[in-house]
């Protein structure tokens, strides 16, 4: 009877196997192994996995160098189903540590390392590839990945570019501002490193690109500095993630004048350090990762805001926000403290957050960070039960909820 069993049902059955987010890594590799040795699943597994043959796998030297050459050896099948290479840039640097002991290739680049042309050679034998993410280590590596992208992927929707080098090495941000400006076809952009040590001239060259989603991480930068990385017409670009070291209240007050259609923002500054318990109580003396109060004020369309390792919330942000940001359905300020309104009573408005919390008219998730009250406290209580009556999934942390093993916070 299995044997009979429609296209459309094997596609669902694998489908479900697939996204189901209660299966662990391990048992879903098994049953991609028993699709591939299985008479019934085998076609539609061999052509779910070739997807993403990459992505969530930890494939040995031999093992990567052998789906390359069978991708480029059936490129016209295989290479076509291949949509996603994320993890490119992960299996390459995995590459590079056995540079020496890898032997002779079949796909050499002339002056580049056979891990760097691996990583080559397997983005053009996937001329459909909508998703990628790929690493260098010099500029002469980043020019040939954005040519190669710009020429031969035509259906390239999202790239992710690593900057795998270090300290004097690093590619400086004038260079990379010129590489990136050939990905003309591409709304998605994700930059790690940006190579900035001081924030660029107007001389330097800006980004002109229509980019629809941008998403920068570079620890060691300040907000104002990543500006330079923001397209020259920003009418278009609903989704920004940028992971900083610390902003001033002025520069965050631009960033949301400088994109006002954002759809879903995701703030986070590693210069936050939640070790410092000092800090899990009402913020004070946390200059350069205070969230100014207008800011709430000024995301009209936002449906999604993560802020990370940040002074963020208090009563009049949220009341501001509610009222300013009618369209809200997620709001994580997961690692965040609280800041007390000026005039404001010590007490937790515990109260007067309830009160608050059914102004959001859509808001489904919300994640307050850490609270300034004790694990015990009683007085959460009101405020549970207005996300319960909203139905809205409420997420915090007390302030002393401490792991006794690593002295950190969890959720």
């Amino acid at each position: 009877m299995s044997a009979t069993l429609p296209q459309d049902v094997l596609e669902m059955v694998y489908r479900y196997v697939e996204q189901d987010p209660h299966q662990i890594s391990r048992a879903r590799q098994g049953f991609y192994r028993l699709c591939l040795v299985s008479r019934v699943f085998c076609h539609v597994g061999r052509r779910f996995l070739y997807r993403k043959p990459l992505f969530g796998r930890r494939l040995t030297p031999q093992a990567l160098f052998q789906l390359a050459e069978t991708l480029r050896a059936n490129q016209r099948y295989l290479g076509k189903l291949v949509i996603n290479l994320s993890g490119a840039d992960t299996a390459c640097k995995r590459l590079s540590l056995t540079e020496e002991t890898l032997g002779p290739t079949s796909f050499q680049f002339r002056g580049f390392s056979k891990a760097f042309s691996w990583q080559l050679y397997i983005l053009s034998s996937c001329l459909n590839c909508r998703k990628v993410t790929a690493a260098y280590s010099a500029e002469t590596e980043l020019k040939k990945l954005v040519r190669l992208a710009s020429t031969s992927l035509p259906d390239l929707r999202h790239i992710r570019l690593v900057d795998s080098s270090s300290g004097r090495d690093a590619i400086r941000a004038p260079v990379l501002l010129n590489n990136l400006q050939i990905l003309t076809q591409i709304p998605s952009l994700e930059i790690t490193n940006t190579g900035l040590e001081e924030p660029l001239s107007k001389q330097d060259p800006q980004l002109a690109l229509n980019l629809q989603k941008l998403s920068i991480v570079d620890p060691e930068a300040s907000l104002s500095s990543l500006f330079s990385f923001f397209p020259i017409d920003t009418s278009r670009l609903t989704n920004l993630a940028l992971q900083y070291c610390a902003a001033s209240e002025p520069d965050l007050l631009e960033l949301v004048s400088l994109a006002p259609q954002l759809v879903k923002l995701s703030l986070k500054s590693s210069f936050f350090n939640p070790d410092n318990h000092l800090l899990w109580q009402y913020a004070t003396d946390v200059e350069g990762l205070r969230i100014p109060t207008k800011f709430f004020a000024q995301l009209p369309n936002i449906v999604r805001l993560e802020l990370g390792g940040l002074a963020a919330l208090s009563v009049w942000r949220l009341q501001l926000l509610a009222k300013h940001s009618p369209r809200i359905r997620h709001l994580s300020a997961e690692d965040c403290v609280w800041l007390r309104d000026e005039g404001a009573s010590v007490i937790f408005p515990t109260n007067d957050l309830a009160e608050v919390f059914p102004t959001f008219k859509r808001l489904k998730y919300a994640h307050l960070g850490t609270i300034p009250l004790a694990y015990s406290d009683t007085a959460v209580q009101s405020l549970k039960k207005a996300s319960k009556k909203m139905r809205a999934k409420l997420a915090f942390e007390f302030a002393d909820d401490v792991c006794p093993n690593c002295g950190r916070h969890h959720l």
